[in-house]
């Protein structure tokens, strides 16, 4: 299995995955922080560095997370369907259980280091506002690690979701589309206490 996993992410040389997986946590942070430090960071002076810690956390988690993994999990399946590698996946002595979980565990890998590079970035991010001479007081008050690490574990159905889909669907369109129109729906469903149990999109923003 180990080494079925190993083939797996070095298909991935072969796509934008790897590229997605830094510049996706790397826009969000990026965003937040020339938001936060315009005006001489005005409104980081204004509202403290816990809102500026929950915006981060808000966009990546209601927004591009869920856009970022329906991208992924189309993108480690359009290898297979572009070059026509079903077939010789067919002869591997490997059950269809097993080259799916292969492809589960890749994209939970993918999904680990852009969470990393979301706390690697936000905390780079605060040393710099840091030095436009904003104050220091309650900056580590608020912990990126809890809230992105519960996302990352509940983003388990929508990259199965996702990687079904794609495995179905050779399309690119398809399972961009789904993720889309999910992530959008999530914000509203969210609000229902009776309906966001039954969205799998809605878990991240409510976790």
């Amino acid at each position: 299995m180990y080494l079925l996993i190993q083939a797996e992410f070095s298909k991935t040389r072969r796509t934008l995955a790897l590229w997605m997986t830094l510049l996706c946590p790397l826009c969000v942070v990026l965003l937040q922080a020339l938001s936060a430090g315009h005006n001489d960071a005005a409104l980081l002076r204004e509202r403290g560095w816990i809102v500026y810690g929950q915006s981060i956390v808000a966009l990546w988690c209601s927004f591009l997370f869920p856009l970022y993994l329906g991208l992924l999990t189309a993108l480690l399946n359009a290898v297979e369907h572009q070059h026509q590698c079903w077939r010789f996946m067919a002869t591997l002595p490997y059950s269809r259980w097993q080259l799916f979980l292969a492809k589960v565990a890749v994209a939970y890998g993918f999904a680990l280091v852009s969470t990393l590079v979301l706390l690697l970035s936000s905390t780079v991010s605060i040393w710099l506002l840091l030095g436009l001479g904003v104050t220091a007081d309650g900056v580590w008050q608020f912990s990126f690690v809890k809230p992105l690490f519960v996302a990352l574990a509940s983003a388990g159905p929508l990259i199965l979701l996702g990687l079904l889909i794609s495995w179905a669907h050779s399309s690119l369109a398809l399972p961009l589309g789904v993720a889309v129109v999910m992530t959008m729906s999530a914000m509203t469903v969210a609000r229902s206490a009776d309906f966001w149990p039954w969205h799998p999109w809605t878990y991240l923003m409510t976790s």
